[in-house]
Formats: C-alpha cells, sequence, structure tokens
C-alpha cells in the first residue's frame, strides 16, 4: 500500500510535483466503496490520512511562486472536477472520502487568495469567455456634472488640509503658477489635475488662475479669443494619459474643461453664465442627509463660480457621452439596450398571446409597481425594518410598525391569475405575530409556505389555494420553538471529536442562522454548527388559537392560557406599552444535531431537495441532499470574493436542472452539475445573476454595481441584450409565466417589469420616468454602491 511521498528538503520541489508524482492516482485514494461519510463510520485509509498529512504539512511551509500557484490551483480543480464527476455517474458505487476530499479543498482554499486577478475567471480552464459591453460612456450628462461637483468639492477640501505645507513658501508667500506646474511634474502622485486644482486658492487673481488652465505656449488674448485653439487644448487634455498611463476619465476631462471655458468666458466678460446668479439645488427630504458644507452654486471657485464650471462641465459631457442603441418599436424605454434592435420587425402582441423569448429579449415589458401594501407602500422610514423573499408564487415582506418601527407587520402574498390571463398580487397583512422584529426568513414554493423566525419561535404561513388553484388565502400552519442555550450547548458536547474540533477551530465569523427546507418531510435552522429540525407533520401542526395579547394588560392577558402553552417574552421586547404580540409557544425541535457544516451567506435549492451553499469568503460551493450530507462540490471559481448563488440558481421550470448558475466579484459561471464544470463564463462582475427561463430558452439577469443597473443576457446568443434601472440593494425574482399569464422580473420594493406586454410609445410620462430612474441609478456610481461591477466597463 503506498504512501504518498513527502517534500524534499532542498526546497525546490511543491506540492504539485508530489501529487503528480506517485503511482496510485488522486482518484482512486479519494474515491472508495463504501458509505459516503467518514462520520457515518467509514475509515480512512493510510493513503488518505498521508495525503491529509502532507497538505498540512505544506500549508504552513513557504510561500509558492506565482506559477506554481496558478499550476497547483488548476490542477486541484481538475482532480475534484473529476472526482465529482466520476461520483455522480455512480459507477462502482464509489463515494468520496470526505477527509481527503477536505485536504484537498483546503489546498485550494489556501491559494486562491494569491492567485492574480487577471487569472481569477478562467483557472478552471473554461474556454467559453464572454465580455461584458463597455458602457462607461452611456450615462446621462446631469450625473458627470454631478461627479463634477463631488469632484471639485473633493479637491477643495484636500487643498484646504494641504495648502499650507505643500504650496506655500516658509515665508508665507503663494507659489507661482510655475512653481506649482513644477510640483505636479515632480510629485508624480495621483492625478495631475487634482494636484493643480488644490494650488488654487481664493488668493490667486483671475489672470493667474487663467495661467494655470492654459497652454503655456497660448497668450491670454488668444485664450480668450481663440475658440478653435481652446477647443484643441481641451482634446489634447481629453485624448492624454494619466498617470498611470491610462485614459483620462470622463469625470476629469469634464471638470478641466468645465474650469478652462468658465475661466474664459469671465475674461471675456461675455458669455450666458458670466455675472449670473444661480438656482441652488432642492434640500434633502430628512434632516441627516443635508451636508452644511455642501458647495453652493454661487460659491467662487478659481475666481469664478462653481454654477458655471458645472454649466460648462455638462455641455462638455453632452458631447462625450453616448447615446445607447435603440430598441424595436415595443421595446420598454427603460431598457438601456447594447445593440441596435430597432430594424428588427417587431408587430403588436394580440390579447392572451402567451409569452415568447422574443419578448425578454427585445423588452417588450410594462414597468409597473405592485398595486398592493404589501411593499410597504413607499414607507422609507430610516427605522424601517425592510426585508423582502419570493420563491415561485408567494413572498414575504416586511416593514415594522410601531415606535421605531419595532413592532413585527408585514404581509405574506401569494401571485394569483386573473380572468383575464393575467396576474395580481393577493396579500394577508401580518401584525404582531411576534415579540420582535424578523430574524431571518425564507419563502419556500414547494410547501407554499412562508417561514419567519423572530423571538425564539419560527412560524409558518401556509398558502391555501381556493378549488380553481388560483387565489390563494393564508393561515399559520405550523409554530416551532427553538432550542434554549441548555440544550444547545449539551449537543455541542455530544457531538464526535471530529466535529467538536471543527466547531473549536473555525475562523468563520458569524454571520447569524439560517432557515432551511428539506423538501416536504422537514425544516431546519442551521447555526453556530448546530442544525435544530422539525418534522412537517400532522403532530406539529398548529392547534388554530391566536393567542395576542397587549402590552399595556399583558400580565391579566396572557393568564388566560396555560403556561406551557405561551412564549412571554414583555420583558424582553423594544415595543412601547401601545405594542401587542401573537404569543403561542411552539413544537420543540424533533432533531439536534451538530454537524461539520458552516452558516451559509446564501442557499440555493436544487431539484431532488438538493441544496447548495455559498459563503463570503470561500471561493467554493458544496451541493447537499436533503440530509446535509455533501454530494458534489463546484471548485471553479478563482476568487474567493462574494461568491453567491440565487435562491433557484438553475433552469429546474423549464427542466434544465443540471444547468447551475454562480457568481463571485469577478466573473458569473454557468456550470453543468453531472461534470462539476463550467461551460461557460461570464466575464462581469456582479452582485449575484437569476436564471430566467422562458418557452425552453435561456437567460441571465445579472445585478451588478456601481450604477449600472440589471444586465439581461441571452445565453442562445451569448450576448447582452440590455439593462434596467435596478439598485444593486434591490433583490430580484423572476415570476414565470403561468398559462398565457406574463411573466415577470419582479423586486424587492414592489416594482415589476410585466413582460409579453406591448408598451404605447406615445406615453410620454412613462419616458420621463425612465430618465428619473436611470439618474437616481446613477447616483451610486459615486457612492461606489456594490462596489466595480467590470475590469472594462
Amino acid at each position: 500500500m503506498e504512501v504518498l511521498a513527502q517534500p524534499k528538503q532542498s526546497g525546490e520541489e511543491y506540492l504539485i510535483d508530489i501529487l503528480r508524482d506517485r503511482s496510485i492516482p488522486l482518484e482512486q485514494i479519494i474515491l472508495v466503496k463504501g458509505q459516503p461519510s467518514n462520520s457515518d463510520g467509514m475509515v480512512s485509509s493510510l493513503q488518505v490520512h498521508s495525503l491529509v498529512s502532507l497538505i498540512d504539512n505544506d500549508i504552513a511551509s513557504k510561500p509558492e511562486p506565482e506559477k506554481i500557484i496558478i499550476d497547483t490551483c488548476a490542477y486541484l480543480i481538475h482532480i475534484m472536477q473529476e472526482i465529482y464527476k466520476t461520483q455522480y455517474q455512480q459507477k462502482d458505487n464509489l463515494v468520496v472520502d470526505q477527509l481527503g476530499m477536505n485536504a484537498l479543498q483546503r489546498a485550494l482554499s489556501v491559494r486562491v487568495k494569491a492567485l492574480p486577478n487577471e487569472r481569477n475567471h478562467n483557472i478552471d480552464g473554461c474556454t467559453s469567455i464572454l465580455t461584458p459591453p463597455d458602457t462607461s460612456e452611456q450615462v446621462l450628462p446631469s450625473t458627470i456634472t454631478k461627479e463634477v461637483e463631488d469632484f471639485l468639492f473633493a479637491t477643495r477640501k484636500m487643498r484646504d488640509i494641504l495648502f499650507k505645507s505643500q504650496f506655500t513658501h516658509e515665508d508665507g508667500s503663494l507659489f507661482t503658477v510655475d512653481e506649482i506646474r513644477e510640483e505636479v511634474v515632480n510629485t508624480g502622485r495621483g492625478n495631475p489635475l487634482v494636484i493643480f486644482i488644490m494650488g488654487f486658492s481664493t488668493e490667486y487673481t483671475l489672470e493667474q488662475c487663467l495661467d494655470a488652465f492654459s497652454p503655456a505656449s497660448m497668450s491670454s488674448d488668444e485664450f480668450i479669443n481663440d475658440y478653435a485653439k481652446v477647443d484643441e487644448f481641451i482634446n489634447e487634455y481629453a485624448t492624454g494619459k494619466n498617470l498611470k498611463g491610462e485614459g483620462r476619465d470622463m469625470v476629469d476631462i469634464c471638470a478641466f474643461a468645465g474650469i478652462v471655458m468658465a475661466l474664459r468666458d469671465q475674461a471675456r466678460g461675455k458669455g450666458e453664465t458670466v455675472d449670473m446668479e444661480f438656482e441652488e439645488d432642492d434640500l434633502p427630504d430628512y434632516p441627516w442627509e443635508m451636508n452644511p458644507n455642501k458647495p453652493k452654486k454661487n460659491d467662487v471657485y478659481y475666481c469664478v463660480k462653481l454654477g458655471a464650471i458645472l454649466h460648462h462641465a455638462q455641455i462638455e459631457a453632452k458631447r462625450m457621452v453616448k447615446k445607447p442603441p435603440a430598441g424595436s418599436a415595443f421595446s420598454h424605454p427603460r431598457a438601456r439596450f447594447h445593440q441596435d434592435m430597432s430594424k428588427e420587425e417587431v408587430l403588436p402582441k394580440g390579447d392572451g398571446v402567451a409569452l415568447t423569448p422574443q419578448d425578454v429579449s427585445i423588452c417588450r415589458s410594462r414597468h409597473d409597481y405592485v398595486e398592493d401594501d404589501s411593499f410597504g407602500g413607499g414607507d422609507d422610514s430610516v427605522y424601517s425594518s425592510r426585508c423582502w423573499c419570493h420563491d415561485g408564487l408567494i413572498g414575504f415582506t416586511h416593514q415594522g410598525a410601531g415606535y421605531k418601527y419595532r413592532e413585527f407587520y408585514g404581509h405574506v402574498y401569494s401571485c394569483d391569475k386573473t380572468d383575464d390571463g393575467g396576474w395580481q398580487i393577493n396579500s394577508k397583512e401580518l401584525g404582531n405575530e411576534f415579540w420582535s422584529t424578523p430574524t431571518t426568513y425564507l419563502a419556500d414554493a414547494t410547501n407554499d409556505t412562508v417561514w419567519v423566525f423572530a423571538d425564539q419561535r419560527i412560524k409558518g404561513f401556509a398558502a391555501n389555494r381556493r378549488l380553481n388553484g388560483n387565489v390563494a388565502f393564508f393561515n399559520t400552519s405550523y409554530i416551532f420553538q427553538m432550542a434554549d442555550k441548555l440544550q444547545l450547548k449539551e449537543v455541542q458536547r455530544s457531538g464526535d471529536s471530529v466535529k467538536r474540533q471543527k466547531v473549536e477551530s473555525s475562523t468563520m465569523k458569524s454571520v447569524g442562522g439560517t432557515l432551511l427546507s428539506f423538501g416536504t418531510e422537514r425544516i431546519g435552522y442551521l447555526d453556530n454548527y448546530i442544525l435544530q429540525e422539525w418534522n412537517l407533520n400532522d403532530t406539529n401542526r398548529h392547534d388554530g388559537i391566536n393567542r395576542m395579547v397587549d402590552m399595556g394588560s399583558v400580565d391579566e392577558d396572557i393568564a388566560q392560557w396555560p403556561a406551557e402553552d405561551v412564549l412571554n417574552l414583555s420583558n424582553n421586547t423594544w415595543m412601547d406599552d401601545t405594542g401587542s404580540a401573537e404569543v403561542t409557544r411552539g413544537k420543540k425541535p424533533d432533531s439536534l444535531r451538530l454537524v461539520d457544516i458552516e452558516t451559509p451567506t446564501s442557499v440555493g435549492y436544487l431539484s431532488d431537495n438538493r441544496l447548495s451553499f455559498a459563503y463570503r469568503g470561500h471561493s467554493q460551493i458544496p451541493i447537499y441532499n436533503k440530509d446535509l450530507r455533501e454530494i458534489s462540490r463546484l471548485v471553479a471559481f478563482g476568487s474567493d470574493d462574494g461568491v453567491d448563488i440565487v435562491h433557484r440558481p438553475t433552469f429546474e421550470s423549464m427542466g434544465e436542472e443540471n444547468i447551475f448558475v454562480a457568481s463571485d466579484k469577478t466573473c458569473v459561471k454557468i456550470f453543468d452539475l453531472r461534470t462539476t464544470k463550467a461551460a461557460m463564463t461570464i466575464r462581469q462582475k456582479c452582485i449575484n445573476s437569476t436564471p430566467i427561463s422562458v418557452n425552453g430558452n435561456k437567460f441571465l439577469c445579472n445585478k451588478l454595481g456601481s450604477g449600472k443597473g440589471a444586465q439581461m443576457w441571452d445565453l442562445r446568443t451569448q450576448q447582452a441584450l440590455y439593462s434596467l434601472p435596478v439598485k444593486w440593494d434591490t433583490d430580484i425574482a423572476w415570476l414565470p409565466a403561468v398559462n398565457n399569464s406574463s411573466a415577470a422580473l419582479l423586486t424587492g420594493n414592489g416594482e415589476c417589469y410585466k413582460f409579453g406586454k406591448d408598451y404605447d410609445q406615445d406615453d410620454e410620462w412613462e419616458k420621463r420616468g425612465a430618465i428619473q430612474a436611470w439618474a437616481d441609478l446613477e447616483k451610486q456610481r459615486s457612492s461606489g454602491g456594490g462596489g466595480e461591477d467590470c475590469c472594462i466597463m
């Protein structure tokens, strides 16, 4: 029996050399006959223990060269994919030795962190790599102007801090224009325009500012009167390079042009901005949004008013920005297309015509808001504890109520078909169901139930559909009680030594627990390696009694029922005296066990009651069966930053249960679960990616950051179609078509795009609404909301 060779002491042999230089392939060591879990009695072989020792010793050894890291990651990914592929095919009843596989996973995880950025997206060897369109210049001029204002304000604040130390002599005299130019050249720090702007305070004259922001070869008279040379000067700056050798940013160029043109007009004494009084922006809606230091349009910057600079900056922005390609005759105006679709022949749809893939491709949709208060009715108070989850045709929203929204108040809803072939949301108000607002929640289409965890209980609100299978009404079907602290400690002590050691040695930061649905049999709650489970049977069903108490008379009200039937948390609630709560004590867990599974940051549900887990800071996605036994793992990501999966990450609704979508901060990968390999990679930095299926055709909706919206991709043509103004922090879900009803992209704030509906092009209000929606979204460009979305965008 072979034992893996240990590394040589010379330091020239690395882990990859040892793993390749062996007589027994790794696949034969990791894949064995027997029970599929070490913790269920399976004894690992000597080769596996030797492999574990080798890898653990290697992890603690000296760093590897970059090329070795790249080769080792690619090799480990390939080996692990082959192992899981063989296991999936179920040849000779082979199963994975989890102890050995965990060692390979650790070896990969420590190296992924050191991969160069240019290899993050293709370390798995995927050859089908799609690149998104460059939309960096497809923005509103008003957005660029606002960013110019922020840019000038920021540089002025920097100047106020650094002016005395950087731009004055020891005797207190100011630097001359030539000395500031010299500073720009000599420092080599940052953006030359930033340093140049910083050097100018209100102490400088108009003539000195003119000298600073004009070419040395041009006289003052030429600068003031020769329009062609000034335009040439601005264009020369625009086509130049920054200190990193990259092209100048649009905001940089527009700021420069705004200053130059405003100075020229002021020097000439002519121009529409000379001696103009500018109107200030409207005040924010809330006091905490006000910035007393915010610049005013009539403030003087470089001997001219800020409003004049912004006026000319916007003119330059209008010249620079690019208009997105046009959509078809029936495309919605909110869609920003990435290729010209106006020449396609598109006819109006008749009533009752089913949804087609072309409707999604051309964005034949109608933007709407859910006509119901179930999404909060526009209440955006800073205290509102907003949350949303959706699955299939059901969902849950929570807004909160009472003093500082500390009371439980939300809605469960169902998307039901109407008589005219459309659909509408029917909801039920949930008020005061708990002593507190929600901790976590889960929409579970498999059981047609919404699960909500708050205070110490989990409640299941089931949708009971009428005889026609249509309009639903909700009732409380289950109430479950969480285990107390004493029970949880006992579970930790009773677990086997391997699991206890993993729990105690874990460096994962707590992300809070998560609710899990294990098909129609049971639900669970996983937190801190402890899994609590409740069976979904008649014994555990709620007795139907609504035990409601008021805070003002809580002792009197709660005395109506036996103490063992109620949960009294009146001394631990944030509610004031006007609040109330439903107090039925829940059923205790049917099972409590220690598992060696960390709490995931996102969970995806697959066919056959399988679950996939994603973790913040992990590059791998394990897949489990309904007993939480690992049956596969996706290891194609070359980054451990922001791996995420949506609630339904496959195309199961159209029968493609093996096509799985996941993303990280570098790319989106479309996996084939049969091979565990990525069949396609979209090199796009996004928050997450939602699969969309229409009549056998696959689309993806990639939610981007930094004011880029949500981008719709067509996997048939392998190209991006258009973007929609969906904010990065707004959840989305795909609502599939039922019979001839329209499908919809539903968002967590109650917006929806109903696909399959013709849009009336004469609706000016809708067009203005589209401009405003993009303007609101693009405010996130400068704030960095969601991070950058792509290396080229």
